[in-house]
This record gives structure tokens, C-alpha cells and sequence, in this order.
């Protein structure tokens, strides 16, 4: 046996924390980075610009509450 065989088989055996962990980072830089890219672009002045920037955070924290919930169901409630 050897370090490859032993790290394969650790990933099938807890493929979904490894999943869950994949989804919440893809989740993180899908919020992240848009409001980044946003917040240092060069048109980001003028009142325009502050009603898009909390229109976009609306959505995010409705995504991020959807997102947590279904985490919560399927880590907490099906498991325990």
C-alpha cells in the first residue's frame, strides 16, 4: 500500500465533507470576487453605483441564507 492508494481511498471514504468543503469555497469566490471586482473598478462613483452595490448585496445574503440552509439540512438533519 502506498501514499497514493492510502490518499484515494481517504477521499472516496469522506467524499462528502470533501464535497461540501469544494461547494463552500466555490460558494465564497462566487460572492467574493464580484463584489470585489465592483468595489476597485473604475466606474464605481455616483449614486447609480450605491443602489447596484446594495441591490447586489441583497442577492448575495439571500444566496449565502439559501446556501447555509441547505448545508445545515443536509449536514445536521440527515445526519444526526
Amino acid at each position: 500500500m502506498n501514499f497514493n492508494h492510502i490518499v484515494v481511498q481517504n477521499i472516496l471514504r469522506d467524499k462528502s465533507t470533501y464535497v461540501s468543503y469544494f461547494l463552500s469555497s466555490v460558494f465564497s469566490m462566487m460572492v467574493f470576487f464580484p463584489v470585489f471586482n465592483h468595489s476597485f473598478s473604475s466606474n464605481a462613483g455616483g449614486i447609480g453605483s450605491i443602489k447596484y452595490i446594495r441591490n447586489n448585496n441583497g442577492a448575495c445574503q439571500l444566496l449565502y441564507l439559501c446556501f447555509f440552509y441547505c448545508l445545515y439540512y443536509l449536514l445536521v438533519v440527515r445526519f444526526f
